[in-house]
Parts: C-alpha cells; structure tokens; sequence
C-alpha cells in the first residue's frame, strides 16, 4: 500500500478541518490510562458513565460506538465500545471489550489501513482463535493506481474477473467505501468512479448508495444524486440522513 506522502495534491494536506484531530495528541500508554479510568468510578460518575455506555440512534453512544460482536471464545458474543479516528495519512481505533477489561489500539500512519482485520486477528489470539490469513484488498489495489494514472484499468479488471479469480481477493465494502471518502476532496471525479464500483459489486447495499448519492451531490450533480439516493431509501427506507439530504436536493 502506497503512503499519503506520495500524492502533491494540496487537498490531501488541508488541516483546515482537521478541528479537535489536529490538536490533539497521544500516545498508547495515554489511552491506556484512559481505559483503566473508565473503570474507576472516581473518573465519572455512575449517571454520566450509563449515559455514554448507552446505545442510541445507530447503536452510537456519547462518543462511542456500541457493538455486540461475535468475538469470543467460539465466536461467542461480547459488547465491545469503540471509535476510530481517521484524518487523510492517520487511521486509528481505540477497542475496548469490557467484560474481559481488553484494550486494543492501533495508530497507523498508513492511510486507509485495514485496522478492523487487525483487529479481529488480535481477537482471535486473545480468544485462542486461529488466526485466518487475509486476502488482499481490492481497495489497497485501486489506491495503488491513483498514482500511476490507472484507476479505471484497475477498476474494469476487478469488475470482469471470473467468480474464481475474485475469491482470491478482498472486495471489503468497508475499505472500499473508505477509498471514496479519503479521496473525495482531492478528486471528485475519482471519489465517484469509486463510490460507482462499489454500487456495482454491492448493488444491494443502501449504504453503497447513500456513499454513491453524496459523492454525486458533492460533485454538483443533483439529477444524478437524486437517483442515487432514491435507491438507497428504496433498499432501506430507516435510512434518516439520505432522506433529509434528499429533501434538501429536490428543493433546491
């Protein structure tokens, strides 16, 4: 995987909206200390800690997000509070699994790295799991030709392999959908034909829509993102963000 470092575009170095991720600094035995004070209830109190501890719209906490995740021994359920933090070359996530009081964090100064995959091969030696090998990622392909000028072969290719050779590879919807968003204030044009190849693998996706519909929308391509976004509410009519910006784009 190519680093940031490699691309001139002034955009993918614009910290003008960086706000609190580029003021803040730390350090992993900095959120170490953090964890453990989480579970001493002299850091917050009782109230203000099952108010952040408590899953509202989309499972999201105050400032966390809340799963339950098949993650222990045998797969077994367990509640994990999360976050990550992503800003052009930085991609982190703080992972907590309470009931056994685990931390995991990872810094990468990587880019769009694929921090989730770490993250269950840490759990599966944590939980006495094997570790499975990881495929490459389709998205770390297409990152890769943006420098030499060869998205569309690479995206065309990826599209047209047979069923055999695309189980050699990872089409993660997660890292992909990324991709768009890490280049979309760089180059629309680009973010669309991304955000466009995940529709077309995912075609069943609402969320691969949604992505599709505000790449459109940013671009000033209203006619389009109306359709876009009309598709995802089609596929999931709970989606709230796409049907308020798809008001918002019909009245204008």
């Amino acid at each position: 995987m190519r680093n940031f470092t490699e691309f001139s575009h002034p955009a993918y170095w614009n910290m003008s909206t960086a706000y609190a991720a580029g003021s803040l600094y730390s350090t992993v035995e900095d959120l170490l200390k953090f964890d453990r004070a989480l579970y001493d209830g002299n850091f917050i109190s009782a109230t203000a800690r099952e108010a952040m501890f408590t899953p509202n719209l989309n499972n999201y906490g105050c400032g966390w997000e809340l799963r339950e995740s098949p993650i222990g021994k045998d797969k077994s359920i367990k509640k994990v509070r999360t976050h990550e933090g992503f800003l052009f070359a930085w991609h982190t996530r703080f992972y907590q699994i309470p009931d056994d009081q685990y931390l995991i964090v990872v810094l990468s100064n990587g880019g769009s790295s694929p921090i989730e995959y770490m993250i269950n091969g840490i759990t599966d030696i944590l939980y006495d799991r094997p570790v499975e090998n990881l495929k490459p990622l389709v998205a770390h392909e297409i990152w890769n030709s943006i420098s030499k000028n060869e998205v569309d072969q690479t995206i065309n290719l990826f599209k047209n392999l047979s069923d055999k050779e695309q189980n050699k590879w990872d089409y993660s919807e997660y890292h992909l959908n990324r991709l768009g968003y890490t280049v979309l204030l760089a180059d629309k044009v680009l973010a669309i034909k991304v955000f466009k190849f995940i529709t077309d693998i995912f075609p069943e996706s609402w969320n691969a829509w949604d992505s599709y519909g505000e790449g459109l929308a940013f671009a000033g391509m209203k006619a389009e993102a109306i359709i876009a976004y009309e598709k995802s509410i089609a596929l999931n009519p709970e989606n709230r963000g796409g049907i308020e910006i798809l008001k918002k784009l019909k009245m204008e």
